[in-house]
């Protein structure tokens, strides 16, 4: 195997770095997670970095959106209007971080099964998540968000977003396509979300909760479910009732 480099890597505290129409690529001839570049741009707790425009194929990560710690964030930072394709882990991988920007990105799933093709942990502020198409098929889910937590004034936001997961069946389990696991002050509107899983049992094509959600709103979404074996939503809120869930459209 090969040690697990990355293929760009920002300095500690790199400021207004911007990647604009560039091409990202891994050598894909052996699919081996250990055989991949870590990451194919790691931004090493950068703040107002900026990602527009460019192509990832391969790696275990396109994106690595890293802060130091969920007490010191990354700042600013964004991905917007780039194709990831091919990856083993994560299209992009969003980690402490305050008024990040997932906008407008193409990502086709990712190889394990045990990861989302979008995931979000420990986010905070005026964060975006909007106008992505992710597509999926092996098992992985598309979109998780972990610990997003906005204020009373500037809540995270999940809207218009498009997700489709036509699964295979050949993984030995499946991520819910849409998860929201954690949040408080976020809302989830506006989303798109089929799911087509006929070899899966009490899979849900959306689900909003498992740990605690306070003070969020999952609405206006249109959940498919093609199965009837599995569920277009799961709503675990905990013991939280600040919730709102309305108006969206289940079938």
């Amino acid at each position: 195997s090969i040690p697990m480099t990355n293929m760009v890597e920002l300095g500690v505290n790199s400021v207004n770095c911007h990647f604009e129409g560039c091409l990202f690529a891994d050598s894909v001839a052996n699919p081996a997670a250990n055989m991949r570049i870590n990451a194919l741009l790691y931004s090493g707790y950068a703040n107002g970095l900026v990602v527009d425009g460019c192509t990832f194929v391969g790696g275990k990560t396109g994106v690595d959106l890293r802060g130091q710690a969920s007490d010191m964030l990354s700042n600013n930072n964004s991905v917007k209007r780039s194709l990831f394709e091919n990856q083993y882990e994560y299209a992009v991988y969003v980690s402490n971080q305050n008024n990040v920007v997932v906008e407008k990105n193409e990502m086709y799933d990712v190889m394990t099964n045990t990861n989302y093709v979008l995931m979000l942990n420990e986010c905070r502020g005026a964060s975006r998540v909007m106008s992505n198409k992710i597509y999926t098929s092996h098992g992985a889910g598309a979109i998780g968000l972990n610990s997003v937590i906005g204020t009373s004034t500037t809540h995270i936001l999940v809207a218009n977003n498009m997700i489709v997961c036509n699964d295979d069946g050949n993984a030995n389990l499946m991520r819910t396509p849409l998860n929201v696991i954690t949040a408080n002050w976020t809302d989830v509107v506006y989303n798109s979300v089929k799911m087509t899983a006929p070899q899966r049992n009490n899979t849900a094509t959306a689900t909003f909760g498992g740990g605690t959600l306070q003070n969020s709103r999952f609405m206006d979404n249109i959940v498919v479910c093609l199965d009837n074996n599995n569920y277009a939503n799961i709503y675990m809120p905990g013991s939280s009732t600040t919730n709102t869930v309305d108006y969206n459209v289940y079938y």
